[in-house]
């Protein structure tokens, strides 16, 4: 049977979480919101900061919960200077600011958690003005991956599973995938992401016998546990409240080093293109005959991972390569196969 492989990048989730300069300024509406919201209601009704990183207004940022939005707020305004966050987070690594790279991965993760379960109810989204085509509501799954998972999930053993033939490689943070997965295989809209990796495997892992549907290249958006404790993903919580609750320490274990989001938030760049869990991409990319990319924008700090992902298209095996991005640059594409490793 014809393999397909989908190569996803943030416009293949553009209608359910900003991508680009979108992400950026819903990272800083998040933080000014949701500081200056706890300002009036525990402190003053009357003049709020107007700037929350200013040195003036750090004396009200006191618990773990203000210091996270902070961060997000922060991190939002950077990737607004640097053009993306991933841009960013790139500079980071490259000058050896472990630490900040480590808060940032944070913010990344908290941003999309909130993002992905209580966009509604906190609306933090930064509405443009009317003419804007991404001045609408926005789906909690992308319609797209509804489609999709309607053709390619079948019943086997009593378990609903993805279509042998069919796998997702995803620069993405967020979890649409496994939310779409959840939402056809379970009455529950809370799902629970250590389950559903059990029949739709998409957590990394170091072990030889690897069976993942889905690789994030980027890591994906996920709670931190201890360095001493296997990765996990928490489920989705019913209130915001809880998860605030469950992060009441977050920030200032990240801070002592007894939490990490290197487990989750994990950017190509740095992997172990030699591990066992490349090993398979490669695999699987080898025996695919379409390869389809969604909305990736192929960046130039990307393009080791890049080269290696198509390194990997056995030229007797695939048959088509179709690219869908309104930006597409078949150049881009063409430049990739100028020195393949065949294998």
């Amino acid at each position: 049977m014809t393999k397909i492989t989908y190569l996803l990048g943030a416009g293949s989730s553009y209608n359910a979480c900003p991508i680009w300069n979108l992400q950026a300024k819903a990272m800083v509406s998040l933080g000014q919101q949701e500081l200056t919201k706890h300002y009036i209601e525990n402190i003053s009704k009357n003049n709020p900061p107007t700037d929350w990183l200013s040195k003036e207004a750090q004396k009200y940022i006191t618990t773990d919960k203000q210091k996270i939005l902070k961060e997000i707020l922060h991190f939002g305004k950077k990737a607004q200077e640097f053009n993306t966050i991933d841009t960013y987070a790139r500079k980071l690594f490259l000058q050896e600011k472990n630490k900040e790279l480590e808060l940032l991965k944070m913010s990344v993760s908290v941003f999309f958690d909130l993002w992905e379960n209580y966009n509604k109810q906190l609306n933090f989204y930064p509405r443009s003005n009317s003419s804007d085509k991404s001045d609408k509501s926005w789906d909690k799954i992308d319609q797209r991956y509804i489609a999709l998972f309607s053709i390619f999930l079948e019943k086997k053993n009593e378990n609903l599973l993805l279509n042998d033939d069919i796998n997702f490689i995803t620069w993405n943070y967020d979890l649409q995938l496994e939310s779409t997965y959840n939402l056809f295989a379970n009455d529950s809209s809370d799902p629970d992401f250590n389950l559903i990796d059990a029949v739709f495997p998409f957590l990394e892992k170091s072990n030889t016998n690897l069976n993942n549907k889905v690789f994030h290249l980027n890591g994906h958006r996920g709670f931190a546990l201890s360095r001493s404790e296997k990765p996990m993903v928490l489920r989705n919580n019913e209130t915001i409240e809880n998860y605030w609750k469950l992060h009441e320490k977050l920030y200032s274990n990240l801070k002592t080093g007894t939490q990490t989001f290197n487990h989750h938030i994990k950017y190509g760049w740095e992997h172990n293109i030699e591990s066992e869990w490349f090993k398979q991409i490669g695999m699987i990319l080898k025996q695919s005959d379409i390869l389809i990319i969604i909305g990736y924008s192929f960046p130039l700090f990307n393009r080791k991972i890049d080269q290696f992902l198509f390194s990997h298209l056995h030229p007797n095996k695939i048959k088509e390569i179709v690219y869908q991005d309104p930006y597409s640059d078949e150049e881009k594409i063409l430049n990739l196969f100028k020195y393949p490793d065949r294998y």
